[in-house]
């Protein structure tokens, strides 16, 4: 994690290595103040100069999600003309269930894209007010509610992937958060992962394939380019390439 791009007219910070992100917000000139919270779009110099220090990475993330870090506060974000009240009212997004890969295969530049992508799923569950679950897997598994478990969630990030990789743990306990509440059924599992994952048994692909016909949806985000036999049990998978570093002599 860490990495900030920002080229000359060009408005880009990237959490960590290969996951780029553009800065949507407004020009300088509309800047009204100082305030705190967890806007990537809006954040200090400072504020990135931390994200980029490799010594005060956990800083930065203890920052973001206690919504402490210093951002810009933006005329346009009190001058909002208002918008017209709907009468229908919106219907309820379901709750977020991430099975992030945590084996020895994802050390380096995977893990870095991984975190990444968890630390922006973080913003969207608590922009849309959505419960979001955690499950770090290799071979043994770590639940977190992360909406509810901050501290567990940054001694999470203090952690280095390692282990082999069973999705069996997993797999179970995704069922039994999916059956524990109602509301489960109507969730959006990612797993996100470079799916060097060994097949499971069949009991449990089938029970995944009957979730997804309740209306259960399954996405993957695949680091890296190998052979994914997973493929049929999803909805969707997305995938990223990277180039690996190179290796110490």
């Amino acid at each position: 994690m860490g990495h900030i791009a920002d080229d000359e007219g060009s408005d880009r910070i990237s959490v960590s290595q290969g996951s780029v992100y553009k800065l949507d917000h407004s020009s300088r000139c509309d800047i009204q103040g100082i305030s705190v919270g967890n806007d990537l779009n809006a954040l200090l110099p400072m504020e990135l100069a931390h994200c980029a220090d490799d010594d005060l990475e956990d800083l930065f993330v203890y920052k973001y999600l206690t919504r402490k870090l210093q951002t810009f506060r933006y005329k346009s974000e009190i001058m909002q003309p208002a918008r017209r009240i709907e009468t229908k009212p919106a219907k309820q997004k379901g709750p977020m269930i991430v099975c992030l890969d945590t084996s020895g295969s994802m050390v380096g530049k995977p893990e870095r894209i991984a975190y990444s992508v968890l630390i922006k799923l973080l913003e969207i569950a608590d922009r849309q007010q959505r419960n979001c679950f955690l499950i770090a897997f290799s071979v043994s598994i770590h639940p977190i509610d992360i909406r509810r478990e901050r501290a567990r969630l940054l001694e999470f990030f203090s952690k280095t992937a390692c282990g082999d990789t069973d999705a069996t743990r997993m797999l179970e306990a995704m069922f039994r958060l999916l059956q524990s509440r109602k509301e489960y059924m109507n969730a959006d599992v990612l797993w996100v992962s470079d799916f060097k994952i060994p097949q499971s048994q069949s009991s449990l692909t089938r029970k995944m394939q009957e979730y997804r016909e309740a209306g259960t949806r399954f996405y993957g985000l695949q680091i890296g380019i190998v052979e994914n036999e997973w493929l049929p049990f999803f909805n969707h998978i997305y995938k990223i390439g990277y180039t690996p570093g190179r290796s110490k002599s």
